[in-house]
């Protein structure tokens, strides 16, 4: 994690204090908002700007709490901005320093509480921001209202202060989560395929030297349970086939039927019948075997393959359902739009083949 400069409030806070009131005058937030934003930030608000002015509009987009974000239009109309009569920049009072939290390696947040207009306002690093066509600096997260809410305890005074957290969390973290993993095994035996419990280790006992080679004797008779074999499991008969379970057995029985049939047919019959076809052959029943395996094999193949092409085309389908929702789509034009396409690749398909 390398060093990452303060934010400076009277640099990030008057053009950000400016944009909210248009927000009660325009369906659209200002241009002039978006190189302020946090590139998610930014694509919620490109995306689901359009709202009724009267009602705050997309100043609710601005929070991802769905109790701030009712909160905040309020607070807005209650700002009283009164911009420098010579910069026109809009004055601020004194505000306190900001704090700081890491939700992870890479992602740092910095709160800065404007207690002048009953705001706090978050805000995230960002090194690379293509899109908002601006270098490294901060951009803002989330806007809400000043909550009185003692949960959220997870702020900092200082960015090194922050990561040390963030260090110590994941550590007692891991090693948790590692020592919860391994005491299971002491609080209960294992079902192995075989069905034979492993030793039960009672915790904190000790082995005694006399006991040791029959204690680690008992592990001999355990079957591991990532072993896929498993010698004491019930051997599938070897004339048994993978296709139907019981193609062998039938070709057995057909055969054994066959015989029969043969043996009464030269009991009524007096001579010399001619020689009939060798039934009897084994290639002939090995043939047959092979062909219904391959074209069970490709029956199979054909199935997995459908039904592979049918999960991503209905995954597809949801998502751009989803989303004709969130751009205020209803269903006969969700439904239109798709049913317009299938029809144009049709009939494109239709072209290929006739060509």
């Amino acid at each position: 994690m390398h060093t990452v400069p303060p934010p400076h409030p009277r640099d990030l806070l008057p053009p950000l204090l400016a944009c909210l009131p248009t927000a009660f005058a325009s369906p659209r937030p200002p241009p002039a908002l978006f190189p302020l934003l946090s590139p998610v930030l930014r694509q919620r608000l490109k995306y689901l700007g359009d709202g009724a002015p009267e009602d705050g509009g997309w100043l609710t987009l601005l929070s991802w709490n769905q109790n701030q974000a009712e909160q905040l239009p309020i607070a807005v109309k209650q700002m009283q901005i009164e911009p420098h009569p010579v910069s026109g920049e809009v004055e601020l009072n004194d505000v306190q320093p900001a704090q700081y939290r890491y939700l992870d390696k890479e992602t740092l947040q910095a709160r800065i509480q404007i207690d002048q207009f009953n705001l706090q306002s978050i805000w995230v690093w960002c090194e690379n921001d293509v899109h908002g066509e601006t270098g490294p600096g901060w951009k803002l997260a989330e806007l809400g209202v000043l909550s009185e809410s003692k949960a959220d305890l997870e702020w900092f005074d200082s960015p090194s202060k922050a990561e040390t957290a963030l260090l110590d969390q994941g550590k007692n973290g891991d090693d948790s989560a590692e020592d919860d993993y391994w005491a299971s095994y002491d609080r209960s035996t294992a079902d192995t395929p075989a069905k034979k419990p492993s030793p039960n280790i009672q915790t904190g006992a000790k082995i005694h030297p006399q006991s040791e080679l029959e204690y680690f004797a008992r592990y001999e008779n355990v079957q591991p349970a990532l072993d896929a074999h498993d010698p004491d499991e019930e051997r599938v008969d070897i004339g048994q086939s993978t296709l139907r379970g019981d193609l062998l057995s039938q070709l057995k029985a057909q055969r054994t039927q066959a015989d029969k049939s043969v043996n009464i047919g030269v009991d009524r019959e007096s001579g010399i019948s001619e020689p009939g076809p060798d039934i009897n052959s084994p290639w002939k029943y090995a043939a047959a075997l092979e062909a219904l395996e391959r074209q069970a094999q490709v029956m199979d193949d054909h199935d997995r393959t459908h039904g592979i092409v049918k999960r991503h085309i209905q995954a597809q389908l949801q998502s751009m359902l989803a989303l004709s929702r969130d751009l205020g789509l209803n269903w006969d034009d969700f439904s239109g739009i798709v049913r317009s396409e299938l029809d144009d690749m049709g009939k494109l398909a239709t072209d290929k083949k006739a060509t």
